[in-house]
């Protein structure tokens, strides 16, 4: 049995090799059919184009009509007459295109089909051969037991090889089953193409992979705009932190009285991004001392605190607030001693004669510090300032007294 079936295999190598020529014909038909779809989506590219010139020209007609330029309209009617030709043509090549792309689905199907009519013939020829090997080997088993004395033996084989008959045929049934089953789902899928459902549904699916093909240019667009706004911003970022930095050092410098630090700063870090892709920075203030960088938090005085509060937002306002003339202090010398009140007045002075020209500066102090109002409140900033106060009735006084009167 094991050489008869060796020698049925072999004999269905020619069979094999029809089978993969028709896989190849039905993959070069699916390739076909792939490239003319490809075709199809370009040419609905370059119409696109067309009606967008088309668009175009139009409006320009519409304005030189207005504009009373009739030369120029002859020439906008001859440009559109020319669209329209190209628009004609293109439309009868998509036509075509469209009919070749149909022809190559259909042969691409019948391949299918093919291949599988060869391959259940195949497997059909196959069964056939070996239910004739069973059956030859049945008839010589049969001779052989009228000539042999061992019945039993020969009793034995004859069973197995009427088991193997049976089970041959029941697997030739099951094959011839499979076969007229699939030539039944074909029948159906060839009857719902051509219902109303399916109609028209090549040109739906062209029109569906052109819906997709534009949103992923979309996305990729946007996905491009996103990385460049994320750098500008990054840029931006970089460039008002040091903006703000530099005017926060100017400041120290020059109203900090003391030797233990040298200048302060902002310095922020990136912490990631949230579930919504929007980035997370902290800031921190710190304080150098020579190449020596602390955080201030926990390390510097209530009056160091205070002071550095004003300058940091007086740096932002210098920063973000050009346009917006109003600057208002509220208890500005809290926790300060004597020499930073002094030296925070003549930054503020300074401050003062710097956005002298701008229209629209004011600076409104609000404090109990005497001193410091005399620091700041010099005739050549101000004529007068407001003082409020309790009168008998422990009702609040505003009364205006003139800086001279100081």
């Amino acid at each position: 049995l094991t050489t008869e079936v060796q020698r049925l295999e072999e004999s269905a190598q020619p069979f094999d090799a029809d089978l993969t020529a028709a896989r190849a014909q039905r993959d070069e038909a699916k390739e076909q059919q792939r490239r003319s779809e490809q075709q199809a989506s370009e040419e609905a590219r370059l119409w696109r184009g067309h009606k967008e010139r088309f668009d175009s020209v139009h409006k320009k007609v519409a304005a030189h009509m207005r504009s009373g330029a009739e030369s120029m309209l002859q020439k906008a009617e001859e440009k559109v007459k020319e669209v329209q030709r190209l628009i004609q043509e293109n439309k009868a090549e998509g036509e075509r295109l469209d009919a070749t792309a149909k022809d190559a689905q259909r042969a691409a199907t019948r391949h299918d089909i093919s291949v599988a009519e060869i391959k259940e013939n195949q497997r059909f020829r196959r069964l056939r051969r070996d239910l004739e090997a069973v059956q030859e080997e049945v008839s010589q088993v049969s001779a052989q037991l009228d000539n042999h004395h061992d019945t039993k033996s020969m009793q034995t084989m004859l069973e197995k090889s009427r088991d193997t008959r049976q089970l041959i045929v029941a697997k030739r049934a099951e094959q011839i089953g499979k076969r007229s089953s699939a030539k039944e789902a074909v029948a159906r899928r060839e009857k719902e193409l051509k219902n109303d459902q399916y109609r028209g549904i090549d040109n739906k699916h062209r029109a569906k992979m052109i819906d997709v093909s534009t949103h992923a240019a979309v996305v990729k667009d946007l996905e491009t705009y996103y990385k460049s706004l994320d750098r500008s911003l990054m840029k931006f970022h970089s460039k008002k932190m040091e903006d703000i930095n530099s005017t926060i050092r100017e400041l120290w410098q020059r109203t900090y009285q003391g030797h233990d630090i040298d200048s302060i700063e902002i310095q922020s870090e990136h912490e990631g991004e949230t579930a919504t892709g929007k980035r997370i920075h902290k800031y921190r203030v710190v304080m150098r001392k020579g190449d020596t960088y602390l955080d201030m938090r926990g390390r510097c005085s209530a009056g160091q605190k205070v002071l550095a509060s004003l300058i940091i937002r007086l740096a932002l306002a210098e920063t973000f607030c050009l346009n917006c003339g109003i600057l208002a202090l509220d208890e500005p010398t809290t926790n300060l001693d004597h020499a930073n009140v002094e030296s925070f007045a003549r930054a503020l002075n300074e401050i003062i004669q710097q956005r002298r020209a701008q229209s629209n500066f004011q600076l409104i102090v609000i404090t109990h510090d005497e001193p410091f109002v005399q620091l700041v409140g010099r005739a050549e900033n101000a004529d007068y300032f407001y003082r409020v106060r309790k009168n008998e009735q422990q009702h609040s006084v505003v009364e205006r007294q003139a800086i001279a009167d100081f």
